[in-house]
């Protein structure tokens, strides 16, 4: 969600809106009289979206990284053998752990269980 606030109300309630932007991962865009607006992000928030410019920049690995999203919202699952995958990434990518913001967002796609 993003909320919209002029930059004298930030000024009286900095420290909740931060609070809020942490708690919530919600951006909190300032209107500045005059002058550009700016926008208010958590450290992580901003992180991740970095990365995600990172990952979706190169047009192909867009199309790749979408289509993998796509199978992963229907659910489907697609695995490709051993010995390609193994070849394509190299032994040493294969072995590698995914990253924290990976596991984040694998977190995110996954569908919540009733308990």
């Amino acid at each position: 969600m993003i909320q919209t606030i002029t930059l004298t109300k930030v000024k009286a309630r900095l420290d909740v809106l931060c609070e809020q932007v942490v708690q919530n991962q919600t951006i909190v865009i300032i209107r500045r009289r005059g002058k550009e607006n700016v926008a208010l992000v958590s450290a992580s928030e901003l992180s991740w979206l970095i990365e995600t410019i990172h990952l979706l920049k190169p047009p192909r690995n867009a199309e790749r990284l979408i289509a993998a999203l796509t199978r992963a919202l229907r659910h489907e699952v697609q695995t490709a053998p051993k010995a390609r995958n193994m070849k394509a990434r190299g032994k040493r990518a294969a072995k590698r752990s995914a990253s924290p913001l990976v596991r984040q967002h694998e977190a995110r796609l996954r569908p919540e269980r009733s308990k």
